[in-house]
């Protein structure tokens, strides 16, 4: 929670739910067994990195 002003006046402002955590570790295996020749490969991997770089 942090606060913010907003017409001269100071509110409390809190944050967004977070997204459940997963299994980081079990996602990077089944993208690696997949093979990085597989359709969509480098989308999924860029998505991965970037959800583990906001957590």
């Amino acid at each position: 929670m942090r606060l913010k002003r907003f017409g001269g006046k100071v509110r409390r402002v809190v944050r967004g739910r977070v997204e459940a955590p997963q299994d980081l570790l079990a996602e990077a295996e089944a993208l690696h067994k997949e093979g990085t020749g597989s359709q969509g490969f480098r989308e999924r991997l860029r998505a991965l990195v970037e959800g583990a770089q906001r957590r």
